[in-house]
């Protein structure tokens, strides 16, 4: 298992998008074990080995009809999202009064 990580970081090392020296760290709470923030002169970018590394792949490989997929992915994950945090806030704030 440690070996897949150094594996991984080392991947993420040769990316040809880094501006500067990099350092990757562990990205806590999420589904998989490949988890990594990327901090790179003063900009952070998450690494992950999910949706979010595909419409990175599809940008560097310019496939147009993959990218409009993984985008539309994320997209309604956003919504959905948006709607839990909107729900949630308002039954919050209907309990506490506001």
């Amino acid at each position: 298992m440690a070996a897949n990580v150094e594996a991984e970081k080392n991947r993420a090392r040769t990316l040809p998008c880094w501006q500067g020296p990099i350092q990757i760290g562990p990205l806590g709470g999420g589904l998989s074990k490949f988890n990594f923030v990327v901090n790179d002169t003063g900009a952070g970018l998450v690494g992950t080995r999910d949706l979010g590394q595909e419409v990175f792949t599809v940008l560097q490989r310019a496939d147009t009809g993959l990218g409009r997929i993984a985008g539309l992915s994320i997209s309604i994950i956003a919504i959905i999202a948006d709607r839990f945090v909107i729900l949630s806030s308002k039954r919050i704030g209907t309990q506490l009064d506001i």
